[in-house]
């Protein structure tokens, strides 16, 4: 800015609006990344990655042609001081032009009975019969199809890059910048195919469900719909159940366990039963495809990925001693009623594990020995005798 008395009009990263999609929403909006979006998370990963890719979905999948699109980067979501919108007028469009489907039933199925969801208004252009007929051509293979390759290798792109990322503590900055880029046109790459799926995968459904209400029986159609299974975010949860199978089939895995878990896979590491091993080879198999990776050697990070994971109720998770200092400096992403900046204090609920704070100099000192709270002038050393009664 060059002086002072400007005003700043909008945000470094807010969306040009358009005039040929104009409507967007905050209805389901909440769900989508963090509140608000960090400027470089929206114009790198974003604005380079995620929103062409959906934009290249929704052309091929047949909605509109690319030309019709009215602003760069394609208008699909919207950002406007850092929070996340979601387009209303594309998907009504998909509704105008999609065999059997119209704005309203768009609208129901994105958003349900949502009131910040304005009536649609007709555009002259949204009538299309090329594009109707390419919609009736994708819905025709959606509804035979038995497989998405192109998903399928998609997936197996992304495992491999998550198996091969590279320790980004021991890059330099430019080295991460370039890397970012990388990253940024395979997210493009990966989600075109993932949002030619999501616009597929409601029309399974909705023709079983049509059918079950035409035969009086609507609820049967999520129990149909129940047992398909093989869907791919439940594997972790198949995996954990059949790696305590065959510790129930094992008296060799059996017995370890009864021993108790603190120790345990130190103790199965040095054991070649067959059960064991391959005990041992499927638990390696759950971490890699559902775990966390770690970047340092210590067992410390296991509870900053709990945090991740869990905020402040990962301390439930505990079992041991143990007295930690957590910060937590981040900008987004954080648990509800932590600040950015804020440290979390805590100790086992036996006090084994010793944890000294005191309240000094407008701020919080806190050590595990006492010795490095007394270093600051700060604390008095006076004694505090109902602190002393209540203690014996």
């Amino acid at each position: 800015m060059s002086s002072t008395s400007e005003e700043l009009q909008g945000w470094i990263s807010d969306t040009e609006l358009s005039s040929r999609f104009p409507y967007y929403t905050r209805a389901n909006a909440d769900e989508v990344g963090p509140d608000p979006f960090s400027p470089l998370g929206w114009s790198l990963g974003w604005a380079k990655g995620c929103i062409p890719g959906v934009a290249g979905g929704f052309v091929s999948f047949g909605v509109l042609e690319a030309d019709e699109f009215a602003v760069d980067p394609p208008e699909v979501f919207g950002n406007w001081g850092g929070y996340f919108y979601n387009q209303l007028s594309l998907p009504r469009v998909m509704g105008c032009r999609m065999p059997g489907a119209s704005p309203e039933a768009i609208d129901q199925a994105y958003f349900g009975d949502h009131p910040g969801v304005p009536p649609y208004t007709p555009h002259p252009d949204d009538e299309n019969e090329a594009q109707t007929a390419k919609l009736e051509a994708t819905m025709g293979w959606a509804m035979s199809t038995d497989g998405f390759p192109r998903q399928e290798e998609t997936a197996a792109m992304a495992r491999r890059v998550v198996a091969e990322r590279p320790d980004f503590a021991t890059m330099a900055d430019t080295e991460l910048v370039a890397y970012g880029r990388r990253m940024a046109s395979l997210v493009e790459e990966a989600w075109v195919p993932y949002c030619e799926t999501c616009l597929a995968v409601s029309l399974g459904p909705g023709a079983v469900q049509a059918i079950c209400d035409a035969v009086g029986r609507g609820d049967d159609a999520v129990k149909l719909l129940a047992a398909i299974g093989n869907v791919e975010s439940a594997e972790a949860s198949f995996l954990m159940w059949d790696l305590s199978r065959r510790v129930a089939a094992s008296s060799a895995l059996g017995a370890a366990f009864d021993a108790g878990v603190e120790g345990l896979l130190d103790r199965l590491a040095g054991d070649d039963d067959p059960d064991v091993v391959d005990f041992l080879s499927g638990f390696a198999t759950l971490l890699e495809e559902h775990g966390h990776r770690f970047v340092s050697q210590s067992d410390s990070e296991v509870l900053l990925h709990l945090y991740a994971a869990h905020g402040p109720g990962f301390l439930e998770q505990l079992n041991g001693i143990f007295a930690l200092a957590l910060y937590d400096g981040r900008h987004s992403g954080r648990p509800d009623g932590i600040e950015s900046g804020d440290v979390l204090l805590a100790r086992d609920g036996l006090g084994v594990k010793p944890l000294y704070f005191a309240q000094a100099g407008g701020g919080v000192l806190f050590g595990s020995e006492l010795k490095a709270i007394l270093a600051s002038p700060e604390v008095p050393r006076d004694l505090d005798l109902v602190a002393i009664d209540q203690y014996l």
